[in-house]
Parts: C-alpha cells; sequence; structure tokens
C-alpha cells in the first residue's frame, strides 16, 4: 500500500512539501518518508478508515523531512472511496500539515537516544 503525492506546491523558495523539490517526491511513496515506529499507526489509521465510507481519523505521526530532520505532522485520512451519490470514486484523501518546526528528536526521548 503506497501514496503518492499528487502536486507538491513549490513555495518562493521552489521547495514544496517537507523541504522536497517537486521532481523528488512524484513518484516517491510518502510512506518512505513516516518515522518506522509511526509507520504501523498510520497504516492502522488507513485501514480503518477504507472500512467505512465516510469515515475519517487523524493522528500525529513523524515524517523526514528533506534535511533529514523529523516533522511532527498531523495527518488526516478520509474515505471518499464512495461519493455520496453510490458512485465509486476511488479516492482515500490524506491530508498532512506540520504541526511544530522540524526539531531533533533526542531531546525529547526520555532516554536521550536519537531515532533513526
Amino acid at each position: 500500500m503506497g501514496l503518492r503525492p499528487r502536486s507538491a506546491r513549490p513555495n518562493a523558495t521552489g521547495r514544496g512539501f517537507l523541504g522536497y523539490l517537486q521532481e523528488d517526491l512524484l513518484w516517491k511513496d510518502a510512506f518512505e518518508l513516516v518515522h518506522k515506529e509511526d509507520l504501523p499507526l498510520l497504516c492502522f489509521l488507513v485501514s480503518l478508515v477504507m472500512e467505512e465510507p465516510g469515515a475519517s481519523e487523524s493522528a500525529e505521526v513523524r515524517f523526514r523531512d528533506a534535511w533529514g530532520e523529523w516533522a511532527l505532522m498531523d495527518v488526516c485520512v478520509l474515505n471518499v472511496l464512495e461519493a455520496p451519490t453510490g458512485n465509486d470514486t476511488g479516492l482515500l484523501v490524506v491530508n498532512v500539515r506540520q504541526t511544530r518546526e522540524s526539531i531533533s528528536w533526542s531531546a525529547e526521548m526520555p532516554n536521550g537516544s536519537r531515532q533513526a
């Protein structure tokens, strides 16, 4: 199961989502950017939402930015696989927005270890 961003809107510096260039994300599986400890939660949310038309779930998940730092992102998954008219849209919408600046997670780990 993979999620690819349809487009990244570059900002004034020519960089888009998490500092990546648009062409860097075009065929990238977004799950590759998710912290390995947060991946099971995100996969669970996607599978849970897929079970019920119109369902949505959200969680905070760490994504690696273009500079290798972890950014805490709010992820909302919405099931629009079936439109209200009963037509199959084939869409699962995933919205991602940054909740904090990129930080070194070692400062927030209880044991002081750095997560890769």
